[in-house]
């Protein structure tokens, strides 16, 4: 057990499912844990093989910085990109499904409707012992105690340094906060940067004032057409590539501004379709427009859902930010009108604010 220890953010607990009598040996994994006797389950088990012959691991969590959530649409968390490692060693691909509580985790796991739960790092122990968990650790993964083979493919799979190279990934090395003094993008002819004619030629696309679109530039990237995130944006705008594709730009011409300006100004005008019906005031839709830039539009869907939960304004930017942030607590992120999950909403409130300001500060550069 002291080199389970060693690994007990990755180690893979058996639950203990079964209602019937039949039992065989227990498997002991690479470093010497028991994880359980192999009690089959009441309903036949799903054994490795056949997710492989499937192609695809189905795994159920609840959401959170470290388990899994959504960042600009992009999947992200530790324990997400782990298991992300573990599906491409396979040849699988991986589908994640969030729940609102562990009964429901669980019961996916025994009625064969998911692989793996993977427990929220903040779960305390003591509140798994009614689970009857042959291990028990602060985050691990749990399978069918019946589906013997995957148990044990995952602990000889297993490394640290997957881990480490996990949490790597699910920890982001931030851009800069570029200048408050936003006088150093003006040229001696008050341009604002370089690319200020495309900024205009896609204004109208946008649907945006196009010094509002360099404001974006400004934040997203200082106006760097070679720019790329933790997340995989991409150039002058940080266009995310799925998000290209969706509007019929290819990915490889996202670092070309004149494509990466276009790509972006179709999804602002997306986003603003979208919100059309629940944010009628068109300046308010502008704020929201930012922020689901920024975070995705299902977290600001979810945030406006929020707020008319808890009886606030759900019209008003003003009032949904501050709701928003709430989306950072399972408290409210795990609520059934919450469909997406955690989200890293204080940065986005503080995103629309520094837009905001720098296309204040734009509008008094030459037209």
């Amino acid at each position: 057990m002291e080199m389970a220890a060693k690994v007990a953010v990755a180690a893979i607990v058996v639950f203990s499912l079964s209602q019937c009598q039949k039992t065989e040996a227990p498997i002991i994994t690479p470093w010497g844990q028991v994880i359980g006797d192999s009690s089959d389950n009441s309903h036949s088990v799903v054994s490795f093989d056949d997710i492989l012959q499937q192609g695809e691991l189905i795994a159920v969590t609840m959401s959170g910085p470290e388990t899994y959530y959504e960042y600009r649409s992009q999947p992200v968390g530790t324990q997400y990109f782990l298991l992300l490692q573990f599906a491409k060693a396979c040849g699988l691909s991986l589908r994640v499904d969030l729940c609102s509580d562990t009964t429901t985790m669980f019961k996916r796991i025994r009625q064969n409707q998911a692989d793996i739960a993977i427990l929220p790092h903040s779960l305390k122990s003591d509140s798994l012992q009614r689970y009857q968990l042959a291990t028990i650790s602060s985050v691990g993964w749990i399978v069918n105690s019946g589906n013997h083979q995957l148990a044990d493919t995952l602990a000889r799979w297993y490394r640290p340094e997957y881990l480490n190279r996990a949490a790597s990934a699910s920890h982001p090395v931030s851009l800069p906060r570029y200048a408050t003094d936003t006088k150093r993008y003006k040229t001696p002819r008050g341009a604002i940067s370089p690319f200020d004619n495309l900024f205009r030629r896609y204004a109208p696309t946008s649907r945006l004032h196009w010094k509002l679109l360099a404001a974006i530039a400004a934040q997203e990237s200082a106006f760097n057409p070679s720019a790329q995130s933790w997340v995989g944006a991409r150039g002058l705008m940080q266009v995310m590539p799925h998000t290209a594709t969706r509007h019929g730009v290819s990915p490889d011409l996202l670092y070309q501004p004149n494509y990466n300006i276009r790509a972006a100004a179709l999804h602002l005008r997306y986003i603003q379709q979208q919100l059309a019906i629940q944010i009628r005031d068109p300046r308010e839709r502008i704020l929201f427009t930012l922020a689901a830039y920024n975070a995705g539009l299902g977290h600001v869907t979810d945030a406006i859902a929020l707020a008319a939960h808890l009886n606030r304004d759900s019209h008003h930017w003003s009032s949904v930010s501050q709701v928003m942030l709430l989306l950072q607590q399972p408290a409210y992120n795990r609520l059934p009108v919450v469909r997406h999950g955690y989200a890293r909403s204080s940065e986005t409130v503080d995103y629309v604010e520094r837009v905001v300001a720098r296309y204040q500060t734009f509008k008094g550069f030459r037209k």
